[in-house]
């Protein structure tokens, strides 16, 4: 599927962009003129007037931004998952 296909859901109130970063820029821009709440990986961007745009994109159509760090291939999240399948938490 095309991520357009989500930006165009009207049941889809936000987005998570976990792509190469080459195209978050591009798609957080998207995502806010498509009136999206946005959680974005770092960076949004190695292009700092993209990310300029990025913002200023996202301030007009004043939806939030959350950039952050997903933490999936560190070891301890490994260790949780394995705790959980094993049956030994959760």
């Amino acid at each position: 599927e095309d991520y357009h296909d989500i930006l165009n859901d009207k049941e889809v109130d936000a987005v998570l962009i976990c792509s190469s970063t080459d195209t978050h820029a591009k798609i957080t821009i998207e995502a806010a003129q498509a009136g999206k709440q946005i959680f974005c990986e770092k960076p949004i961007d190695y292009d700092l007037a993209k990310i300029d745009e990025a913002l200023a994109a996202v301030n007009k159509a004043g939806v939030k931004l959350f950039v952050g760090f997903n933490r999936r291939f560190d070891p301890n999240y490994r260790r949780l998952k394995k705790a959980i399948d094993s049956g030994e938490i959760g």
